[in-house]
């Protein structure tokens, strides 16, 4: 099956055209939400007024039925097993932290679907360093989600990988993962065909390594079709590079799961290389359900007195939920996914709303793969139409759409900022800005849109170069971020609009061609600059990647010390003691003077002079 860009909208309007057609079956939604263990979080450090909090480690089991309209719209979704009832059932891990006392707490629900297994949200607000266990002290950070009260739920939503085990980027950039290692994870049914048979599809699946000697192991995403019918084996010498036969490889199944390559002894290839390979695929998981997961469950948790086998809401208080409000949080991948599931639904089975607000961050102007026939959420897709939150038309694709355009028709469209770093300009996020055609775009009320001036996609830790030309940037946005949770909060609760938008603009000058001579960027010795973004491409949904057309691409222009213009500028950048992109080049071995940026390394070059050259080393004037 071939279906082209814009048809998540397609099942979006035909959902709500069948709206008047289908009687109204039963509900069922949460049937059960099981606590495994309760225990207190965090060492038992309190949090200011709000005092101590409780882990809770749960499993949610969910029933929903195919032929409501809302859940139509998830593709698939037809040929999932159901039950005596006719409904469609599935599972997920669940970790919540409540206030010990709730009265303490805000009565906001904080609902993060977790980054391939893993919260992200105590790092990027709370300042945490590694994720550890929630019963440590050291894993609440600076307390600032505690402190303002907030009932965190984290729900795991990506179905387990059933071959070995692999890192957790090691299928599909995180699509499937490993069980165990405390990561969350969700069994979703897969789907058939009406007649029973297996569901196949041509997919092509990336894995690195291609400049490595000897054999080289590729895991899928889904299981192989045909193990008789060999695969094609393309590679590319570089992210930039179009796929090219793999001369001299040869490739063979493992098993349904796994393939093995092995180079020539003179393959000349580096560090950079990587191979794809296009097999026929089969048993597409019912993505979609993980959206109907996060839906469900946050209604659920904000609604409802018990579930539908009798146990308690653990969030209830005097009779009823604690829950006045729900926000949606998430962060690259997660920041595409809670986008997703507002673009699909942001009521339940009831037609209860679901969250008030969304913060969606370092996501750029993507989408994710959830609700498309074989998804995979670990990968970036920037070929998709809509770029937007704006209903605009594309003259490529020749559809018109935008990610509200659902809950614009239905009226519940959350209040939404969305945060993004430099970075996510230099991958194709530019268009967030703008029509396809490069034109500036008006945001809808509801939404707030900040850039991130000068900044990589998470603070660098450490500015070890790695694979990369220069220093990684450390500059750090979390400050912003919380104060921009606060205004989202108030929002909501109190209708308290935000700062308007910051971001870059093409009237303005400060959303430009990335050719040096627009961007501005200054030359600095023993620097290479970024020539080759990647563009975003009208491509083949169908699974084989073919790029038709591409889009433009436009990021921002800086100023005479090469740091960002526009957006948020954070106080390294008013005072410069440093230039910080949202851009890096790979070093020697690794396809040299290759943008970095879809790994989300950027470059900090400490000044050597000051503006013209007349301060030659040292510190800058009033610094």
């Amino acid at each position: 099956m071939r279906r082209g860009p814009g048809a998540p909208v397609a099942f979006a309007v035909v959902g709500l055209a069948a709206s008047m057609l289908v009687p109204a079956p039963s509900r069922a939604s949460v049937t059960g939400l099981e606590i495994h263990r309760t225990a207190p979080a965090f060492g038992g450090a309190s949090f200011g007024s709000v005092g101590t909090y409780d882990v809770l480690y749960a499993t949610a089991r969910f029933s929903i039925d195919p032929r409501l309209p809302v859940n139509a719209t998830l593709v698939n979704v037809g040929g999932a097993p159901r039950n005596v009832a006719g409904q469609v059932e599935f599972d997920a891990d669940v970790v919540l932290l409540r206030p010990t006392d709730l009265a303490r707490g805000n009565h906001r629900l904080f609902y993060e679907p977790v980054n391939r297994g893993g919260w992200l949200s105590l790092s990027l607000f709370n300042d945490a360093g590694e994720r550890g266990s929630l019963e440590e002290p050291a894993t609440g950070g600076n307390g600032f989600l505690m402190r303002h009260g907030y009932t965190m739920v984290f729900g795991g939503w990506q179905p387990p990988y059933p071959g070995a085990a692999v890192p957790g980027m090691g299928v599909a950039s995180g699509s499937r993962l490993t069980p165990g290692g405390g990561r969350l994870t969700a069994r979703l049914p897969v789907a058939k065909n009406a007649d029973g048979s297996p569901i196949v599809a041509r997919l092509t699946e990336s894995f690195g390594a291609a400049g490595s000697k000897g054999t080289t192991t590729g895991h899928l995403t889904y299981p192989a079709a045909d193990l008789h019918r060999p695969p094609l084996l393309q590679l590319r010498r570089g992210p930039d590079s179009r796929p090219e036969p793999a001369t001299g490889f040869t490739v063979r199944f493992l098993n349904e799961w796994s393939v093995e390559v092995t180079s020539p002894a003179d393959a000349g290839l580096d560090a950079g290389a990587s191979f794809e390979l296009t097999y026929d695929a089969r048993d597409p998981v019912v993505y979609g359900l993980a959206l109907a997961a996060m839906r469900d469950l946050a209604a659920y948790l904000r609604y409802d007195t018990k579930d539908a086998e009798g146990r308690p809401n653990p969030l209830l208080r005097n009779g009823r939920s604690d829950v006045e409000h729900a926000i949606a949080f998430g962060a690259s991948q997660t920041g595409r996914t809670v986008k997703t599931l507002i673009h699909t639904f942001n009521a339940d089975e009831r037609g209860r709303p679901v969250f008030d607000g969304v913060h969606a961050h370092i996501s750029g102007a993507s989408l994710n793969s959830q609700n498309e026939p074989f998804g995979r959420p670990g990968l970036k897709g920037e070929d998709r139409f809509p770029f937007t939150y704006a209903t605009t038309y594309d003259p490529l694709s020749r559809t018109s759409g935008g990610w509200l355009l659902r809950c614009e028709a239905e009226g519940n469209c959350p209040k939404i900022i969305h945060t993004d770093s430099e970075n996510e300009t230099w991958t194709a996020g530019g268009l967030l800005y703008t029509d396809t055609q490069g034109r500036d775009i008006a945001f809808p009320a509801n939404v707030r849109t900040y850039l991130f001036a000068s900044t990589q996609h998470t603070p660098a830790a450490s500015t070890a170069p790695g694979m990369c030309q220069q220093k990684l940037n450390p500059l750090d946005y979390r400050p912003a971020m919380r104060a921009l949770l606060v205004s989202l909060d108030e929002w909501i609760t109190r209708g308290r609009a935000p700062p308007a938008s910051r971001h870059p603009t093409v009237a303005s000058g400060t959303l430009v061609s990335p050719m040096r001579s627009a961007t501005g960027f200054p030359a600095i010795p023993g620097v290479h600059y970024n020539e080759k973004p990647p563009h975003p491409v009208l491509a083949d949904a169908g699974g084989s990647g073919i790029e038709l057309l591409d889009y433009p691409a436009i990021v921002p222009a800086v100023d005479s010390d090469g740091n960002t213009r526009s957006g948020v500028r954070m106080p390294e950048l008013q005072v410069p003691t440093a230039t910080y992109t949202g851009w890096n080049l790979r070093r020697a071995g690794f396809d040299e003077r290759i943008d970095l940026g879809l790994s989300h390394r950027e470059v900090l070059l400490p000044l050597p002079a000051f503006r013209d050259g007349r301060l030659v080393g040292g510190a800058l004037p009033g610094v």
